[in-house]
């Protein structure tokens, strides 16, 4: 995690492993709006701000073998 120097959060990470989690989360993806009341407001306005989520699908297996070569052909005109 990772905070600013004020306070605050700036970055979080979570992994979450289970049966269907990825299932779960994946449409959790996208911009979300926060709303909080700073400890310095006196007459209680709500603050907001927005949040990126990505939820990502971890790989079972980030090993793969190429059996044929591939040749890629860039034309420029």
């Amino acid at each position: 995690m990772r905070s600013f120097i004020t306070g605050g959060l700036r970055q979080g990470k979570a992994f979450l492993n289970g049966f269907d989690v990825f299932k779960s989360l994946k449409y959790e993806c996208g911009v979300h709006r926060v709303q909080r009341v700073p400890q310095t407001e006196k007459s209680g306005r709500i603050h907001t701000s927005t949040v990126m989520v990505a939820v990502l699908p971890q790989p079972k297996d980030v090993r793969k073998r190429f059996n044929r070569i591939i040749c890629i052909r860039n034309d420029l005109f």
